[in-house]
């Protein structure tokens, strides 16, 4: 059916999978699902869901409103924000353009995104030096962007 696995993390005590697929176990996740052990879940964008309608317990809109757009290539996690990337624009339901952060159950846009495809994304620790020594306190992470694009935009 063309469905395919891209992108596997670990997220707390469950595993992330990213790829081109719209269900897991049966249940509609849009490119993006989390498997905690027992069952698969999609990430679900509460502000998006709110919005859309239910037919029992599955959302109408999930796959073309408020999941990702298209197929995910690359995924990281930096504590409980999970960055992905891919080949899509929309992510619940706002403008991303292949590069997404979920935060708070919310998918958002970093800036104004990539202007072609990303395939890899990579986090490295953000040192803070102390006393002029760079040898410091560890303060967050900085994402990294690698695929085929031109330009970056800018936030803000």
């Amino acid at each position: 059916d063309g469905s395919y696995v891209s992108a596997l993390v670990s997220y707390g005590s469950e595993v992330l999978v990213g790829g081109s697929f719209s269900s897991a176990g049966g249940i509609l996740v849009g490119n993006i699902a989390r498997w905690n052990g027992a069952n698969w879940q999609r990430l679900t964008d509460v502000e998006c869901d709110r919005q859309c309608r239910y037919v029992g317990e599955q959302s109408v809109c999930a796959q073309t409103e408020c999941d990702l757009g298209g197929p995910v290539a690359a995924l990281a996690v930096a504590g409980p924000t999970v960055f992905a990337a891919g080949g899509f624009t929309m992510a619940g339901g706002r403008v991303v353009n292949g590069v997404a952060m979920y935060d708070n159950y919310v998918w958002k846009p970093l800036g104004n995104g990539v202007s072609g495809g990303v395939n890899v994304l990579g986090l490295m620790p953000l040192f803070v030096p102390r006393n002029g020594v760079l040898a410091g306190v560890q303060e967050g992470a900085c994402l990294y962007v690698g695929g085929q694009f031109e330009a970056v935009g800018a936030s803000g």
